[in-house]
């Protein structure tokens, strides 16, 4: 399977918020098959690729997460969407692919 997660990180999360976020990402990685394929987008401002799709799982390749909390306040969804989407649409047809994206509800959709 690939998975792409992304993940809100302008400042309207938190960082409390963001240690959340990454304690769920973390367990979520753990979870998944060891053959899986897992790449990591984060957002605030702009779109941000922190992973390529990996060759492995493995929870430590998040440690970049918990450094991208933003200052930015602003939160470009839709950047973040469409870099989800040719992600998963470049990968192998015969893979599962799941895009997960985490936000705090206050997101911009207008430009999707």
């Amino acid at each position: 399977m690939d998975v792409v997660l992304a993940v809100d990180t302008s400042t309207s999360v938190g960082r409390l918020n963001m240690v959340r976020v990454f304690e769920y990402c973390q367990s979520l990685i753990v979870g998944l098959d060891p053959r899986s394929r897992f790449g990591l987008v984060t957002f605030s401002d702009r779109p941000r690729l922190v992973l390529n799709f990996t060759g492995s799982i493995d929870y430590r390749s998040l440690d970049s997460l918990s450094a991208a909390y933003s200052a930015a306040p602003s939160t470009d969804t839709a950047g973040a969407l469409r870099l989800v989407c040719q992600m998963l649409t470049s990968t192998s047809v015969q893979q599962r692919r799941v895009g997960l994206l985490i936000v705090d509800g206050r997101s911009a959709l207008s430009h999707v």
